[in-house]
């Protein structure tokens, strides 16, 4: 047990490099038998982004969201981060400092390898979508450009 209070006796966590990581089980898992137990206060959740300033103000703008539920979650992330006591902080720490291992990340020619495949028909349209998403948030709400300022 950790001091979080997540328990996970039968598991693992690896750390690969190139930010690949991954969890193995390091002991026979039973049927029906749970192997990881996290508490809610560890968890991030929508209702945590929809409660910042930014949530309740893409909420009340009623705008229409590609995947509303990963924008809640980073928009708390986005403004949690910025606070040095913050309760999640060692999460933030450990976390990958780039997603280079996303497609949607990848560069013109690092999608090129996929020439043929629908796949690269898939990253355009979800990089698309995460414009427009950044978009009509940045339309109601123009503090969010300063909180991110990259675009993909």
């Amino acid at each position: 047990m950790i001091s979080s209070g997540s328990d996970y006796p039968k598991l693992e966590l690896k750390d690969y490099g190139n930010e690949v990581r991954g969890c193995h089980t390091i002991k026979e898992v039973d049927n029906d038998e749970t192997i990881v137990s996290i508490p809610l206060k560890c968890l991030i959740t929508v209702e945590m982004g929809k409660d910042t300033s930014i949530g309740r103000a893409i909420i009340n703008a009623n705008i229409e969201l590609d995947a509303p539920k990963h924008i809640f979650i980073m928009v708390f992330m986005l403004m949690d981060r910025k606070n040095p006591e913050s309760f999640f902080k060692p999460y933030y720490d450990i976390l990958p400092p780039t997603l280079r291992n996303m497609p949607v990340f990848w560069n013109e020619q690092e999608i090129a390898y996929l020439d043929g495949s629908f796949l690269q028909t898939q990253i355009a349209e979800r990089n698309l979508a995460m414009e427009n998403d950044y978009d009509s948030i940045c339309s109601v709400v123009p503090e969010f450009a300063e909180v991110n300022t990259e675009r993909i």
